[in-house]
C-alpha cells in the first residue's frame, strides 16, 4: 500500500509542477524579479536600455494570459538585456577617459 501512496504522490507532484501557476511561480517569476532588480541597478547608474522595461511588461502580460512559454522567453530576454546594460555601465565607468580627445 505504501508503494501505491508513494506513486500517487509522485504523479500528483508532477502534475502540480507542470501546471501553469506553479510553473510560473517556480520558473518565470524569479527570472522576472531578477530582471527587475538588475534593471533597477542599471537605471541607478543611468544605463537603462529602452527595451528592457517593455520586455518585462510583455512577459508579465504573457504570464497573465497563461502563455508560460512566451513569458519565459521574454523574461529571459529582459534579464539578458538588463545584465548587458550593467556590463555596459561597468565598461563605461572603466573606460570613460577613452572618450576624452587628446
Amino acid at each position: 500500500m505504501n508503494k501505491v501512496k508513494w506513486l500517487l504522490y509522485i504523479v500528483l507532484s508532477m502534475t502540480l509542477i507542470s501546471s501553469g501557476r506553479l510553473y510560473a511561480d517556480i520558473v518565470v517569476k524569479p527570472i522576472l524579479e531578477e530582471a527587475r532588480a538588475t534593471l533597477s541597478k542599471a537605471t541607478a547608474r543611468d544605463f537603462e536600455w529602452t527595451t528592457t522595461r517593455k520586455l518585462i511588461k510583455e512577459a508579465e502580460a504573457a504570464l497573465a494570459s497563461g502563455d508560460e512559454d512566451k513569458s519565459l522567453k521574454l523574461a529571459k530576454a529582459a534579464l539578458n538585456e538588463a545584465e548587458k546594460s550593467l556590463v555596459q555601465a561597468n565598461y563605461a565607468e572603466a573606460h570613460w577617459q577613452d572618450d576624452i580627445p587628446r
